[in-house]
């Protein structure tokens, strides 16, 4: 409001506001930027409209996981580099001809559950408007 700037933005602001650049969308509502912190009469002011900016936005982002100003909207704080159990089963016609090989394997690993536990557990589902 007073013309100072922001200063360094953290990676996660980052990130977003090239995703939305990158998909021709020109405006970006980041509640601590556009809400005044700190400031008693803004967020009751702000309050009130918030269920307009969520229910006509395009998308919302919300990223429990970034832990600090470093991390951004794609960092993982690790790598599942396991390898992937596979198995290969024979896939046959209706006359019993082997035609081929199916493989399945598991979609969800390590990674992938462990950042679901994280979200289902973070004070981000606290949030009305994630409701």
């Amino acid at each position: 409001m007073k013309g100072r700037g922001f200063g360094p933005m953290p990676r996660l602001f980052l990130d977003v506001f090239r995703l939305c650049s990158r998909l021709g969308i020109q405006f970006v509502w980041i509640d601590s930027l556009c809400i005044i912190q700190g400031d008693d009469g803004d967020f009751p002011a702000e309050a009130v409209k918030m269920a307009d900016y969520y229910q006509y936005s395009a998308f919302t982002v919300a990223n429990p996981s970034a832990s600090g100003p470093g991390m951004g909207l794609f960092d993982s704080t690790e790598q599942d580099n396991s390898p992937i159990p596979l198995v290969r089963l024979p896939y046959r016609d209706t006359d019993g001809q082997q035609r081929g090989h199916l493989y399945v394997y598991e979609t969800e690993r390590g990674l992938t559950r462990r950042y679901w536990e994280g979200v289902t557990k973070s004070e981000l589902l606290s949030r009305g408007w994630v409701f």
